[in-house]
């Protein structure tokens, strides 16, 4: 699924002509079916798969993504943040921030935040998030399912600037969701409409 993006270009003129985008899309990408049957056995003998098991949240660090993670701290998920690394802050200390920023108490250090948040260095715009290979290949089978809340939403910018974030970037997510073993992807997106006046 994740080549099926790999086809979309960027016109010079940042016009989209939505055809040929959908059509661009369409391949013969498909899951193996010994993928598929493996990922119902592992639901049949683990009925608690989704509700103890290891989450990827991506966009942790954003508006949408720090609140998502709020919530999945009242449950009983282990929470796996994917969060860029960045000149001022390490990754911890940027999602301390967010949560700050918003509100939002991380408690003490034997709090939840401290003892079911595992924080990943990576970027979703990098294969394999920019990953050493064994890093990406035990968290492919560790974590059991995505949610992807990673994207860039100024709305004012062109296609173009905001391609890598939100299309590579979702690429790789659905490539991450095959690779290993497979995973079901939730997909947050945010849109505004302005009314015409």
């Amino acid at each position: 699924m994740a080549s099926l993006l790999d086809k979309n270009k960027i016109s010079a003129s940042n016009e989209i002509n939505l055809m040929e985008e959908l059509n661009s899309l369409v391949d013969d990408s498909t899951i193996s079916d010994e993928l598929i049957r493996c990922f119902w056995s592992a639901v049949k003998l683990n009925k608690n798969k989704f509700t103890n098991g290891n989450v990827l949240l991506t966009g942790s660090t954003g508006f949408v993504g720090a609140f998502i993670l709020q919530k999945l701290l009242q449950t009983q998920v282990n929470i796996f943040c994917l969060i860029r690394d960045s000149v001022d802050y390490e990754p911890l200390e940027k999602l301390e921030q967010t949560m700050k920023r918003y509100n939002i108490s991380v408690g003490s250090s034997s709090s939840p935040f401290y003892s079911k948040v595992v924080i990943l260095k990576g970027d979703v715009t990098l294969e394999q998030f920019g990953m050493p290979g064994d890093d990406y290949e035990a968290i492919c089978f560790d974590i059991d399912y995505v949610i992807h809340a990673a994207a860039q939403v100024n709305l004012s910018y062109p296609f173009g600037a905001l391609y890598k974030n939100n299309v590579i970037g979702t690429k790789n997510i659905i490539q991450f969701c095959m690779d290993g073993k497979i995973k079901p992807l939730h997909y947050i997106r945010n849109f505004l409409f302005e009314e015409n006046k």
